[in-house]
């Protein structure tokens, strides 16, 4: 009698899933505005839900995400541009067909370079979905301050396997939307002129304000002042002429031009930025002259009137 005898076998295929089925989608665009003189000075963030998602089966293998710039800025208007080491990138939470996966992910500069979304490989088996949440950190500061426009710059997402079986790659295009903005602070709101001796009349009187004024602008700029009225006390008045505003640089700054003017209930220049400035800061002199015979003869008390500082930025 022969007896047979059957066998059988398992074979496994371990095949990195071609190029038409696999699927890293990335939602685009990512646009981070600059629309408040606060958002120029300290950045902001921008933080997307599954903004990575890889929808084809891997392998049971090490994986990690991977970011770099396809350009070392983002470009705008008239060829400006805004380095792209303003921008950082953090993964903030990972799923593995919707279970959190734990893990460490730093926050990279982007640059040109590939760059570790992941401390460490992940390693998975038989996987459906993969998921990441992506947040975005634009920092503020001087690179920021340009013409409004849209700054652009395409990132290349990679999710690649540590041991060689492959990667997937998809795009998206990181924007910086910058809107003009201008903003004056005037940090002492009054400024007193006393007159109490036989001095003060003949040598007339001067006070200083250190950083008097903080002005902001993304574009050139120009800062002017006026009187509401002249220097007024009841029925009493003295011409507003007759006392001088005299601006300086509190630091030095290439571009900006300053010059004193007589108080007038018109707008005069006093500031000229062919630059823009984050937090320029001025020290403001009030004075009168000597022997400004405008002072004698008035009733004793207070002769006010209100100025007012105007910064535009065409």
């Amino acid at each position: 009698m022969i007896k047979r005898l059957t066998y059988g076998a398992i074979m496994m295929c371990m095949i990195w899933p071609a190029a038409a089925r696999a699927q890293l989608s990335v939602t685009s665009p990512v646009s981070l505005n600059i629309n408040t003189p606060t958002l120029f000075q300290n950045g902001t963030q921008l933080a997307i839900t599954n903004h990575v998602v890889y929808t084809t089966p891997l392998l049971a293998a090490l994986w990690t995400l991977r970011v770099r710039s396809q350009s070392t800025t983002l470009t705008g208007p008239g060829g400006a541009t805004i380095p792209i080491a303003q921008t950082k990138v953090q993964v903030t939470s990972l799923t593995s067909n919707g279970t959190p996966q734990s893990g460490t992910y730093p926050e990279i500069t982007l640059s040109t370079a590939d760059q570790d979304l992941q401390a460490s490989g992940l390693n998975l088996a038989l996987v459906a979905t993969l998921r990441y949440s992506i947040r975005y950190t634009l920092l503020g500061g001087v690179d920021l301050l340009k013409p409004a426009g849209t700054y652009a710059a395409t990132l290349t997402y990679t999710l690649a396997n540590l041991i060689g079986l492959g990667t997937v790659t998809n795009t998206t295009s990181l924007q910086v939307n910058i809107t003009n903005q201008a903003a004056i602070v005037v940090n002492n709101p009054t400024a007193t002129l006393s007159f109490t001796q036989a001095s003060h009349y003949q040598l007339g009187r001067q006070l200083v304000h250190t950083n008097a004024l903080q002005a902001f602008s993304n574009i050139p700029y120009s800062i002017s002042v006026r009187a509401a009225t002249d220097l007024m006390n009841g029925a009493n008045s003295i011409a507003a002429g007759n006392v001088q505003v005299t601006p300086a640089l509190a630091a030095p700054a290439s571009g900006v031009s300053v010059s004193g003017v007589s108080l007038s209930t018109a707008n005069q220049t006093i500031i000229t930025s062919t630059v823009p400035t984050l937090q320029q800061l001025f020290n403001l002199t009030y004075s009168t002259t000597a022997g400004n015979t405008a002072f004698l003869n008035k009733p004793a008390g207070a002769y006010s009137t209100t100025l007012t500082y105007t910064i535009t930025a065409p």
